[in-house]
């Protein structure tokens, strides 16, 4: 039983990189990033229509293998850097509250209705919930000077 383990009240999140990504196991080379981005740039500019939805997943594959560990280096900074929003927890001895704290009610009364800190609240959040809007350009100038690629791995 893990019931009557001491626990710290605070929350902590732990990331295992090689569950996140299956490709981000092996980080890819500079030389090899390259070739791959140039590959992908071959095959938008041969494509003329949608492409088979094989090829096309076989393409987003690629783009992901490169973009994988920057994504997952940015959401870890992301994570350090952005705070929690919402309070989990109740906590604390408040004079005012949600919820009465049931351990006080007894000495609160025995002091004859003076020791009046019973409430509890929520005090520090824990969690977070984010929502961020990503807006990508698919016009024919951003296939004219080669942005469609950078769109793309964005």
């Amino acid at each position: 039983r893990t019931t009557t383990v001491p626990r710290n009240t605070e929350s902590t999140h732990h990331t295992q990189y090689s569950n996140i990504f299956e490709t981000s196991a092996t980080r890819l080379s500079p030389e090899e990033i390259n070739n791959l981005r140039s590959e992908v740039e071959k095959q938008f500019m041969a494509w003329n229509e949608p492409p088979p939805s094989a090829e096309a997943e076989k393409t987003w594959q690629k783009i992901t293998s490169v973009t994988a560990s920057l994504a997952q280096d940015l959401s870890e900074q992301l994570r350090l850097v952005l705070e929690p929003t919402q309070a989990s927890r109740l906590k604390g001895d408040f004079r005012t509250g949600r919820r009465i704290n049931m351990r006080k009610v007894i000495p609160y009364i025995a002091s004859q209705f003076r020791k009046d800190k019973i409430w509890l609240r929520r005090t520090k959040p824990s969690k977070r919930e984010y929502q961020i809007v990503l807006a990508i350009d698919d016009s024919s100038s951003m296939a004219d000077n080669h942005s469609k690629e950078l769109a793309f791995e964005s």
